[in-house]
C-alpha cells in the first residue's frame, strides 16, 4: 500500500510536467487570481485537473493575516504541521484531501492539495467552528477534515497529540516544488 506522503510526491511529479497548472499556482501566489474560498487563515484557488481526474487546489496563508505576513521559513512550518496532520489522519483511517505538496515561490509557500468541490461541481459545508466539512453531492454527505493546520485542536474523541513543532518533510527541498 502506498503512504499518504508517496501519493503526494507522485502527484507531484504529474504537476511539475503541467507548465500550464505550474503558471497558475504562480498567479496564485502573486495575488493575480482571486480565491474561491478562504478561512480564518487561508485562502483556496483552484488549480486545475489532472489527467487521473483529481482536481487540484491551493492553500494559501491570507496575505492580509499575521500568518500571510510571516517570513518564508514560518510559512513552510506552518504548511507543513497540515500535512503532517493530514498524513496522520489518514493513517487512523479518517477522510482527509488526498494529498499534499509544499510549493514556494519566492517569499510565499502554499500546499497544493485536493479540491474537495471537484472545479465547483460539488458543495463544502463547513462551519468555522469545526475542523472538518462535508463534500455534497445531493443528499449524499461525506465527512473530510480540512482544518488540521497550526490551529488544529481536535480530540477525535479522545486525547492526541496532533503536531505543532515538527521536523520538515513535505517542504523539504527535494519533496517540494519551487517556482523560483
Amino acid at each position: 500500500m502506498t503512504s499518504y506522503f508517496e501519493n503526494s510526491q507522485s502527484i507531484k511529479k504529474e504537476i511539475e510536467s503541467r507548465l500550464d497548472l505550474k503558471n497558475k499556482i504562480t498567479m496564485c501566489l502573486d495575488d493575480k487570481i482571486e480565491p474561491f474560498s478562504f478561512g480564518g487563515t487561508v485562502n483556496l484557488y483552484r488549480i486545475g485537473k489532472l489527467k487521473s481526474g483529481l482536481y487540484i487546489a491551493l492553500r494559501r496563508f491570507r496575505p492580509e493575516m499575521v500568518e500571510g505576513r510571516n517570513d518564508l521559513n514560518t510559512k513552510k512550518k506552518g504548511m507543513e504541521i497540515y500535512c503532517q496532520n493530514a498524513e496522520r489522519l489518514k493513517n487512523e483511517g479518517e477522510e482527509v484531501p488526498q494529498f499534499c505538496v509544499g510549493v514556494v515561490n519566492g517569499n510565499d509557500a502554499g500546499i497544493l492539495t485536493e479540491d474537495l468541490t471537484l472545479g465547483g461541481k460539488f458543495d463544502f459545508d463547513h462551519f468555522p467552528d469545526m475542523d472538518f466539512g462535508f463534500v455534497v453531492d445531493g443528499t449524499n454527505r461525506r465527512k473530510v477534515w480540512v482544518d488540521i493546520d497550526h490551529l488544529f485542536s481536535s480530540e477525535l474523541g479522545h486525547n492526541r497529540n496532533y503536531y505543532r513543532d515538527l521536523g520538515i518533510k513535505y517542504f523539504a527541498n527535494e519533496a517540494r516544488i519551487d517556482l523560483q
